[in-house]
Order: structure tokens, then sequence, then C-alpha cells
């Protein structure tokens, strides 16, 4: 079994700047263990940690402009966000003998801070309304990119933001930059 509740607190209420504090308390139950040459054994293993996270985007700026020549167009908005976020996770002792499951979960490192920064633009539009529906405003265009620093280096090897659950070959204190784009111009076409 895994639990996992968590608290979540908004520190600014500002339209431009968002800034939240969330704390997390994981303890997981496995039914089977792994010795110390890496053999499972039916040896049970409860594992418990704490993860705080602070993330702050903004200050965000925005842009809107009217379309007057578009056909399809009413308004477009451009929002840039800013974005710095800190992740701290206690230590543990047991997570040499933690089984793999192939859940991401399971590869935790513990005593570890993250510090991830980046920005995100935004582009939206307002459709022009029609005799029955009123323009519905769309995100048509997301565009992300994003580093982290790990104060543990091991910690990179799995971070599920730049790297599957299978893992990095080599153990980095600083992330490759991460670019993350969507498209998505109507709700029948998206790609990522």
């Amino acid at each position: 079994w895994d639990l996992s509740p968590s608290l979540r607190v908004p520190l600014s209420r500002l339209t431009y700047l968002s800034a939240n504090t969330s704390a997390m308390y994981r303890s997981t139950y496995y039914s089977r263990s792994l010795d110390e040459d890496g053999r499972l054994t039916p040896v049970a293993l409860l594992r418990q940690f704490i993860t705080v996270r602070s993330e702050v985007i903004g200050p965000v700026l925005t842009k809107v402009w009217d379309t007057p020549e578009s056909t399809l167009t009413e308004r477009m908005k451009h929002v840039i966000e800013p974005t710095f976020a800190v992740d701290y996770t206690t230590e543990f002792a047991n997570q040499s003998r933690v089984p793999s499951t192939n859940d991401a979960a399971d590869y935790v490192v513990g005593g570890n801070a993250r510090v991830t920064y980046g920005v995100t633009n935004r582009l939206f539009y307002r459709g022009r309304p029609t005799e029955e529906v009123k323009g519905q405003t769309r995100e048509f265009v997301t565009v992300g990119v994003q580093q982290t620093y790990y104060t543990n280096p091991n910690a990179s090897l799995y971070d599920t933001s730049y790297v599957s659950y299978s893992g990095r070959p080599k153990a980095v204190a600083l992330s490759p930059i991460a670019i993350t784009a969507r498209f998505s111009p109507t709700v029948a076409f998206d790609a990522n």
C-alpha cells in the first residue's frame, strides 16, 4: 500500500504573482524487500518521508490585442509566466532495500533539494461569435523551457520531468534544458 496525504497553502492572492507551498507525507509498505546483495526477500519494508515544495509563478506578463482582420479570431492573448520552485525530500534510511515495481515513486532520493526554474509562453485566441454561440477562448500554443539543479546529483537519475522511470545513465547536478511544446488549434487536433 501507498499512503500520500498532502496539504497545500496559497501564499499570494495577486493575479500576476502566484506563490504556493505544499507538504506531502508519504508512507509506502512493501510486502517484500531487497537484501544487501539486491535479491528479493520476503521481509516487509516500510518507507516514510516528507516532501515540501514552494513554487512561485510570476510576475505574469500579459498582452491582449484585437484581430479585426481575422475571420476566425476576435482577440489574441500572449502570457509569459516565469516559474521558480524548490522541492525538499527528507532523508530515509532504507532506499537500497526498496524493490522495483516500475513506479516512479520507488525511485525517490532522500535528503535532496531540487531547484527548478523556467519560463512558459502561452498564446490564446477567442473565436468569433456566431449567431447561436459566443466565441470560445482556447489556449492554442504553449512553449515552456525549464532546468533543474539537484543538491544530490543521484536525484537526477530518476527525475520524471526529464527522463522515464528507467533512469538516466549518469548522475548530474544540473539537468539538461527541457523544452516542452503544445499546439492545439482546434478541439479535434492536438500535438505535443
